[in-house]
């Protein structure tokens, strides 16, 4: 299962009424895309009535979310419809675990390994240093960001009624802009950059002869990755979505 992100309302996001990065490329270069889940193939809500009902839904949870804001925070929510647009991309879950491995390196002071391995990089010591020293990332702990006014991460329930901890789009930006300011302190252009197709190329490991040689061939061993070129483009794409869901107010969503 793979880590795109949405920015965009909730109505389109549950009703499924938007296409995957890959999807969309797909379907540019002319080949077939489907999803397919556990009860078969994906397919989005188009009956008006039941998008109507999502809609409605979701619009009785911006008033339970209202009533329970604080009152210096209380601002009008922002519009549900199925005609804004909306943004998405596909950072992918090593590119996200990169970023979050970069930003907790970087708030405890310490080194982050060059690379990391699919297979192991939710090992890495420094995830768990930074939980145990309490490091507010919404990053790690958020899947849903709402456009509301102020800079805050707080519990809540999610539109599907589960407990989840959600955040403003204010505090993610807020979160990538200390980042930066810590570390590259690169301008616009240069973020913008960071996001391409090349930020996937596995590093190529110094592997000796003897290691070459004792090798099992069948061994399929799992990439190999830069770290800071995956979380460059990862900040990339966050960057995109935050800057998207301000000018058309709407939440953005991690999807997996």
């Amino acid at each position: 299962m793979g880590l795109d992100i949405y920015a965009g309302t909730l109505t389109r996001y549950y009703s499924g009424n938007w296409k995957l990065i890959t999807q969309q490329i797909a379907e540019q270069s002319g080949m077939s895309f489907s999803i397919t889940t556990p009860k078969g193939e994906y397919s989005p809500i188009n009956k008006p009535e039941e998008i109507t009902d999502i809609q409605n839904c979701i619009q009785e949870w911006q008033s339970f979310l209202l009533e329970s804001t604080p009152d210096e925070y209380k601002k009008n929510m922002w519009e549900e419809n199925m005609e804004k647009e909306y943004f998405t991309d596909k950072p992918g879950w090593e590119a996200w675990t990169a970023l979050t491995i970069f930003q907790y390196a970087t708030f405890l002071n310490k080194p982050f390994p060059e690379t990391i391995c699919g297979n192991t990089m939710l090992e890495c010591p420094l995830l768990k240093e930074g939980e145990e020293n309490g490091i507010q990332s919404s990053l790690m702990k958020v899947q849903l960001w709402l456009p509301l006014e102020h800079s805050y991460m707080f519990s809540f329930i999610d539109p599907r009624s589960k407990e989840a901890t959600l955040a403003t789009i204010s505090f993610l930006e807020d979160e990538l802009n200390d980042l930066n300011n810590k570390t590259w302190k690169a301008d616009e252009s240069t973020i913008l950059s960071w996001r391409n197709d090349e930020y996937y190329n596995p590093v190529k490991e110094n592997n000796n002869f003897l290691k070459r040689l004792f090798q099992r061939k069948e061994e399929k061993k799992a990439p190999v990755y830069s770290t800071e070129s995956l979380a460059k483009c990862a900040y990339s794409i966050l960057y995109k979505a935050v800057k998207f869901a301000k000018e058309h107010k709407v939440p953005i969503v991690w999807d997996y």
